[in-house]
C-alpha cells in the first residue's frame, strides 16, 4: 500500500471519527461543540427509509441512478456504481474504489430540542448565513443548493485532488439531511455525485 493510499485512508477515518462537519462530545445527554452546548443528535436507522425505485424518508425523495446498487446499513444508505465489488459482509471493497467505483452515502440525523440550547440543524443554518453574508470564511466549506434548500458543503482534498465531499442540509430545527461521496479516486465520481444531487427532492 503506497503512502498516498495510506494518507487517504487516514483522512477518511478521521472524517468518520469526527462525524462529518462538527465534532461533538457527549455530556449528560447533551453535546458540546467548541465549548458550546448543543442538543443531542442521532442517525435514523436505514430501515425507516422507504427503498424501492426511489429512496424516500418523510419529505426527502432520491432517485436511484440506473443500474446503481443500494446497500442499507444500520444508520445510513450507500448507493454505489454498477461495477462495484463487495466483501462477504456486503461492504464495498476498497480496491474497487481505487479502480473507479463511486460510493454515495445518505443519512438523516435528528436532534433533541431543549429550551435555549442550539440544535445541530440550527448551528448549520447559522454557518450557512455567516458564509453567505461574508461574515465567516472556513477553508473547504461553501454554501450550495440541494433542490431548493441551502446546504453546507465540505470538500476535503489531498494534494489538490478532491477525495471527499459532504453536504449537510438542515430541515426545521431538529433534522439534518447529509449526502456524501468518498473516498474519491476517480474524478468522474464527482460528476456522478453532481448528477445525483439534481435528482433529490425535498419537501
Amino acid at each position: 500500500m503506497n503512502m498516498k493510499k495510506i494518507a487517504i485512508i487516514i483522512v477518511i477515518v478521521l472524517i468518520l471519527l469526527i462525524g462529518g462537519t462538527f465534532l461533538f462530545k457527549e455530556i449528560k445527554g447533551q453535546d458540546v461543540e467548541q465549548g458550546k452546548i448543543i442538543s443531542k443528535c442521532w442517525s435514523i436507522p436505514s430501515q425507516e427509509y422507504n427503498v424501492g425505485q426511489d429512496i424516500e424518508y418523510n419529505g426527502l425523495n432520491i432517485q436511484i441512478p440506473e443500474n446503481w446498487i443500494v446497500k442499507q446499513y444500520e444508520k445510513e444508505i450507500n448507493i454505489v456504481s454498477p461495477e462495484s465489488e463487495f466483501d462477504q459482509f456486503g461492504y464495498i471493497i476498497f480496491d474497487s474504489l481505487e479502480k473507479g467505483s463511486c460510493l454515495i452515502g445518505v443519512w438523516v440525523n435528528k436532534c433533541q430540542i431543549y429550551p435555549d440550547i442550539t440544535t445541530n440543524a440550527q448551528e448549520i443554518r447559522y454557518r450557512i448565513s455567516q458564509i453567505q453574508n461574508n461574515l465567516e470564511t472556513i477553508e473547504g466549506y461553501s454554501v450550495v443548493k440541494v433542490d431548493s434548500e441551502l446546504g453546507l458543503q465540505k470538500i476535503t482534498k489531498d494534494q489538490d485532488q478532491i477525495i471527499d465531499i459532504e453536504i449537510q442540509v438542515p430541515q426545521g430545527d431538529d433534522t439534518v439531511y447529509t449526502f456524501g461521496i468518498g473516498p474519491v479516486f476517480s474524478q468522474d465520481c464527482i460528476g456522478e455525485f453532481n448528477k445525483f444531487l439534481e435528482t433529490i427532492s425535498i419537501k
